[in-house]
């Protein structure tokens, strides 16, 4: 095949284009696949982080897990030391010879002692939820001194020890004729 000067320069030109668009082609491959590379080397390094970051997790969450179950055993044990004490407290209160009547700080009256509805005369329930100096076991001058004190507990003063007569109520006789 014998080719001609125009047709030789065409051919040329179309030789010169493919050998371009080659060129192109193996580039934009080459920037693909050293992209890829880049991007396989990142991904590995991010996922020996991501990695690492999980097992520190899964560490700490296994340290929460122990220091929870030590927390309640702790909490276990003095709920049974609270539970013991306050049964030892309630013995105390109850065998005490003394009055003991607790209040809340409205003054309400909220729990009181056998030895207080004995020297009272009153049994506990006619006591609990009223106002102390609403019992009518104290006289009037009793009553005024012993809502002082209590106003003055509450304000966070520091008050001597102080007594008060206690009315006793006696039960009612029937007569009989």
């Amino acid at each position: 095949m014998v080719v001609r000067g125009d047709e030789h320069y065409a051919m040329l030109a179309m030789l010169v284009l493919f050998i371009g668009a080659l060129t192109l082609v193996a580039r934009n491959v080459h920037r693909a696949l050293t992209q890829a590379f880049r991007f396989r080397f990142e991904n590995s390094q991010l996922y020996l982080l991501v990695s690492r970051a999980q097992a520190a997790l899964v560490h700490a969450n296994e340290n929460l897990i122990r220091s929870n179950e030590q927390l309640e055993t702790r909490v276990h044990a003095r709920t049974d030391e609270l539970r013991a004490s306050q049964a030892q407290l309630f013995e105390i209160v109850s065998e005490s010879p003394d009055a003991i009547v607790v209040f809340d700080e409205s003054g309400a009256v909220v729990s009181a002692n056998p030895a207080a509805e004995r020297i009272s005369g009153r049994p506990a329930t006619a006591l609990i939820g009223k106002h102390f100096s609403a019992t009518e076991t104290l006289g009037a001058e009793d009553t005024k001194r012993a809502v002082e004190a209590f106003g003055s507990l509450l304000a966070g003063e520091e008050r001597a020890p102080e007594e008060f007569r206690v009315i006793r109520r006696t039960a009612k006789r029937s007569s009989s004729r």
